[in-house]
């Protein structure tokens, strides 16, 4: 890591703490209001004729960021802009019936008797005198931020004892509370989720798999760029639906697709472990872009790891967002799920994500861990006990020198990459797992 250019730190949010931040909470507001009404966000209008969303950024009001919303939709092979082409026709209407008054020139054809009021009031307006700004006014208070002024209120109030500083904390909804969509009787898009195992044996999996390889090499095609040639089946398959781990018990990998009126928009990509869920790899339909499918994703991911907690895996608390690296702008979203671990290189020990900032922005690679005595608990002491498999059995390191020296050969170089690998992996995992060594 320290030679990298650009070092991953490994990055995990404890759901228990987890609390929506404001931006995250207009997010799920924005999903809940096109589900429930048809609303698509910035715009009280339906999805045929709602603005375009930019990342986190609603595009109104203003005609280049209305164009701006175009170009992107037809950046990425698009082709549901009616709304867009009807809210511009819209426009144009009430500009051309709420234009001021026609100006006098050579090409007016109005008559010098209907001009003359006009020119009059301009003559009028013209000469009258402008004063100086008065600015605030004196004898009244000053007037504040309406959200410092809803925080004093409240700390007044807290200090006379009028409410208890905990209600607030209460009123707090969480992101199931905020995701309810049970309560309205019709809604205008039907919203389901469906946890299915990457395997290829399973009948779920295989009855929705060409439906999820087609919103695949659509968002890779139209987000990534991606060539035809590099979003085929057997690609897919290799990418994101072979994994190694055996799924028993509830655990292994698995799709979490996302159904809007019962059509695949998304599908999150996730490892469930003895104790965290890992978020793999996330494809959504482009069309569903403004509705902000990644963050949407991963709050629901966090929501899937509170209901294991509570239920069945009470030792799965943790969600991983993968790699966190701080000198990449695209990638410092995950620290958005607060509160944020991450992972010391050298102690492997877990640290605030808010106390390691400070060092990572002097340097990209850091020591997270500053007690500078501590050590990680893994590192190894004895490399001879390292499990090795060669010639198609397993042995140990210190069994397989002996081999290796019986033959006549010297294999210096082994014991530095076998010393590399038991850092890397843990004295414990070393000692269970098998290095394969070429006879």
């Amino acid at each position: 890591m320290a030679r990298t250019c650009c070092p991953l730190y490994t990055i995990k949010c404890d759901v228990v703490r987890f609390k929506p931040s404001k931006s995250q909470k207009k997010v799920i507001r924005k999903f809940v209001n096109y589900i429930l009404n048809d609303k698509r966000p910035g715009t009280g209008m339906s999805d045929t004729m709602g603005e375009e969303e930019m990342g986190d950024q609603v595009v109104v009001g203003e005609r280049g960021e209305v164009d701006k919303g175009m170009q992107v939709e037809k950046e990425l092979g698009l082709t549901n802009l009616e709304g867009l082409e009807r809210l511009n026709e819209i426009e144009k209407d009430i500009e051309e019936n709420t234009a001021i008054a026609p100006t006098l020139d050579e090409n007016c054809d109005k008559s010098e008797e209907d001009a003359k009021p006009v020119m009059e009031k301009a003559k009028h307006l013209a000469a009258r005198p402008v004063g100086p700004p008065k600015g605030m006014d004196p004898t009244k208070p000053r007037q504040g931020k309406a959200k410092l002024a809803r925080r004093e209120k409240w700390e007044k109030k807290v200090k006379e004892g009028k409410v208890d500083p905990k209600m607030k904390e209460k009123q707090e909804k969480t992101v199931e509370e905020l995701l309810e969509l049970t309560n309205t009787p019709n809604p205008a898009h039907t919203f389901t989720k469906r946890l299915v195992k990457a395997d290829e044996a399973d009948p779920d999996f295989i009855s929705s798999f060409s439906e999820s390889l087609l919103v695949y090499q659509k968002y890779q095609l139209s987000v990534h760029g991606d060539k035809e040639d590099k979003c085929t089946d057997k690609q897919f398959r290799r990418f994101l639906c072979s994994s190694p781990l055996q799924a028993e018990g509830g655990l292994g990998s698995f799709h979490m697709q996302y159904l809007v009126d019962g059509r695949i928009v998304a599908v999150g990509v996730i490892d469930i472990l003895p104790r965290c869920v890992s978020s793999v790899y996330l494809y959504y339909d482009p069309a569903f872009h403004f509705l902000s499918l990644g963050t949407m994703t991963s709050l629901m991911e966090i929501c899937l790891v509170r209901e294991l907690a509570t239920t069945t895996h009470p030792s799965i608390t943790s969600y991983y967002l993968g790699f966190y690296i701080h000198n990449c702008v695209k990638m410092r979203y995950k620290g958005r799920y607060s509160p944020s671990f991450l992972c010391c290189p050298e102690t492997y020990t877990w640290h605030p994500l808010v106390s390691c900032v400070p060092f990572l922005d002097l340097a990209p690679y850091s020591r997270l861990d500053r007690d500078m005595a501590s050590m990680d608990r893994e590192r190894p002491g004895n490399i001879m006990g390292v499990g090795v498999l060669y010639c198609r059995q397993a042995t140990t390191y210190q069994m397989y020198k002996e081999l290796v020296e019986e033959e006549g050969e010297e294999r210096d170089s082994d014991r530095g990459e076998v010393e590399e690998y038991s850092m890397l992996v843990g004295d414990r995992l070393a000692k269970r797992m098998l290095l394969y060594r070429p006879a």
